[in-house]
């Protein structure tokens, strides 16, 4: 027992000796390493929190380089004032195109505009051909132009009896973009002579069942016109919706009449 003893702690203190080597060689590494960065002087590229350079201790190249930043960093700062200034008048105007195509919507003027055009647009040349065709609604002083031009476009005019004159005028198509078969343009709607309303549409000419789609407002004036205009919308609705009742009334008819099912149908 003694023996194993007396080998045990020999092995203990030269293990003791070695850790206490390693230790002091580490603290003499890490006073080197200190010593060599605090030798390093500080330039002008450092990180920051560093001290730069003076201006007369750095070459002509860096001064160019200084005032270049400088030039830049003041014109960006000065942008970023400008915009701030802006943003209140911005976001103002925001505000009112948003109110603006919310009210268009809510009112339905967005679809009243687009039906009310698809319905008469035509209106002009099925009068002036077809000797017989009579406009759906009573109208007078109806004008217009389906064929268009590069100044003006297609436009209707009318006046449903007694009321006020209406004249909508879609403008010439213009390509969409890179969007292949995509075509841009506006409506806008006069009363009395007066622009109330000015949407933008698009559509995809390439679609089998291709019409415009409502995108937003360009102009608004709001007035009584608009309870009038959509009333004339309901109408002209309710016109076809007859239209294609009666139709398909008169289909159902005729089917029925070419069928004889002698006495299964209880009749005599």
């Amino acid at each position: 027992m003694g023996v194993c003893y007396s080998i045990s702690k020999a092995q203990l203190e030269d293990a003791m000796e070695g850790i206490s080597w390693i230790i002091e060689v580490m603290i003499f590494g890490g006073i080197i390493w200190l010593l060599t960065r605090l030798s390093v002087k500080p330039t002008s590229r450092d990180w920051a929190g560093l001290v730069r350079k003076p201006d007369d201790a750095i070459d002509t190249k860096e001064h160019i380089i200084r005032r270049a930043h400088a030039v830049y960093n003041a014109e960006v700062k000065k942008r970023y004032n400008e915009r701030l200034l802006k943003q209140d008048y911005l976001e103002s105007d925001q505000n009112k195109i948003d109110q603006a195509n919310n009210f268009v919507t809510s009112c339905r003027l967005d679809t009243a505009l687009l039906f009310v055009w698809e319905r008469t647009h035509y209106w002009v040349d099925s009068s002036r051909y077809q000797t017989k065709w009579k406009t759906p609604i009573d109208v007078t002083d109806l004008d217009g132009s389906s064929k268009g031009t590069s100044k003006i476009g297609s436009w209707i005019e009318f006046r449903p009896d007694g009321e006020r004159l209406y004249s909508i005028r879609l403008d010439d198509p213009r390509p969409h973009g890179i969007d292949l078969g995509y075509f841009d343009s506006s409506i806008t709607l006069s009363v009395d002579g007066e622009i109330v309303l000015c949407i933008s549409v698009t559509t995809d000419s390439l679609s089998e069942w291709s019409s415009w789609g409502f995108t937003g407002v360009k102009s608004l004036k709001v007035g009584p016109w608009v309870e009038g205009f959509v009333a004339l919308y309901a109408q002209l609705l309710s016109i076809g919706e007859s239209e294609v009742d009666d139709r398909n009334a008169a289909q159902l008819r005729d089917q029925a009449a070419r069928i004889d099912l002698g006495n299964l149908d209880g009749r005599r």
